[in-house]
């Protein structure tokens, strides 16, 4: 939780308060558990993450907005993308392999959120090299 948000935090403890669970917050918002779980832990940086946000302001009566995190480089996710072909792999078998939940994988493999413990599994799994932020060039 080092990382995690001031509006993170709210957010969390607005949960507590309102003795709600993550799920219920979610099927509240409209959005499924995972997106809402990225958005409240900082992993979710979709551009719609503003309006998620703000539903679920809406609902805990929360205010602000997180900080939109870092994503991988456009190239580590085409990197990523040409060796599932090459190796005739599913993101099924690739969270599976790496051992993280399919939509973890999924959303750090399309560049809407930086997991840096799915990207390292990813990298050492597949031998991917290329950078996966601007700051690793």
């Amino acid at each position: 939780m080092a990382n995690l948000s001031q509006w993170g935090k709210e957010v969390k403890k607005a949960l507590i308060e309102n003795d709600m669970t993550l799920k219920q917050l979610a099927s509240e918002c409209g959005y499924c558990v995972t997106t809402v779980s990225a958005l409240i832990n900082g992993r979710w940086a979709k551009p719609n993450y503003k309006e998620v946000a703000e539903k679920i302001n809406s609902i805990l009566k929360t205010k602000g907005l997180p900080p939109r995190p870092e994503v991988p480089t456009e190239d580590w996710c085409k990197s990523v993308k040409k060796a599932l072909i090459e190796k005739n792999m599913t993101m099924n078998q690739l969270a599976e392999d790496v051992g993280f939940s399919r939509d973890r994988v999924s959303l750090t493999v399309n560049g809407h959120c930086m997991d840096k413990p799915v990207i390292k599994n990813i990298n050492q799994l597949l031998h991917i090299e290329e950078p996966v932020s601007s700051s690793d060039t």
